[in-house]
């Protein structure tokens, strides 16, 4: 069974800093995964956050896997995470991570 969390700590009120990336187009999102794998007592939690077009925020989620790689749990949490973008309709997304071993992988 899945299970997600919201992981509100990550003050989803405040508008995003895209640190020179452009502007999106209208009905794409970006997907942050930055240092948002966390594992505590051998289980790996996977979590994201959705910002839409204009950096507000969407939504955010957080999946507890189980015993996982930090590689392994953040493909994870990207593709649990494009199934919930995947039921908003949105035409497209840019993923976020500082994991050059996961942008290889995709």
């Amino acid at each position: 069974a899945r299970q997600y969390a919201s992981i509100s700590k990550l003050s989803p009120h405040k508008k995003f800093n895209s640190g020179g990336i452009s502007q999106l187009s209208y009905n794409w999102v970006r997907l942050n995964m930055d240092d948002l794998i966390r594992v505590e007592k051998g289980f790996a939690v996977a979590s994201g956050l959705v910002r839409d077009h204009n950096g507000g925020w969407m939504f955010d989620f957080g999946r507890y896997l189980g015993n996982f790689i930090v590689l392994e749990c953040e493909l994870w949490g990207i593709l649990d995470c494009l199934k919930l973008i995947s039921d908003h309709c949105l035409e497209g997304v840019l993923i976020q991570t500082d994991c050059l071993e996961v942008v290889n992988a995709i």
